[in-house]
């Protein structure tokens, strides 16, 4: 029985991630928790950039698989988050959110390149898709978008 055991927390460990999570609005970081809860994923939870780099300075030893940041926030924005987040975790990663439909222009101009990027309001499988779909994605093609 133990044997059974082994196997299915093996499967389970497979199929998990990690994601940081930096959200300003309550509501809307509330509902992506729950979420990527329900999907399996362990959620880190931050109410801005600062908030969220020192989430990744406790989680020392711990694999964060993701970055999933709204572009706007107080305090710090995700593009600088995102930088700082490179820097401390360039395995990782990262994917943007916006409610204002300029954001993913405003982050190709500044980055160069097209980089992951998921429009508010989203449907829950949106967003389980659009992780699912960053996670899988090579990591050299996400790291050259230059953030």
């Amino acid at each position: 029985m133990a044997e059974g055991n082994s196997v299915d927390s093996a499967r389970v460990c497979t199929r998990t991630a990690t994601v940081l999570l930096a959200e300003d609005e309550p509501a809307v970081r509330a509902m992506i928790l729950a979420v990527l809860d329900l999907e399996g994923y362990q959620v880190l939870p931050a109410d801005n950039g600062e908030s969220a780099l020192r989430v990744v300075e406790s989680a020392t030893g711990q694999e964060i698989h993701l970055l999933l940041t709204d572009v706007i926030m107080p305090r710090m924005g995700g593009v600088e988050l995102a930088e700082k987040f490179r820097q401390l975790r360039p395995e990782a990663r990262i994917l943007f959110t916006s409610g204002f439909t300029a954001e993913p222009v405003v982050l190709e101009s500044k980055t160069g390149s097209s980089i992951p990027f998921i429009q508010k309001p989203f449907l829950p499988r949106d967003l389980t898709r659009k992780v699912r779909e960053v996670l899988d994605h090579p990591l050299d093609s996400v790291a050259a978008a230059g953030v």
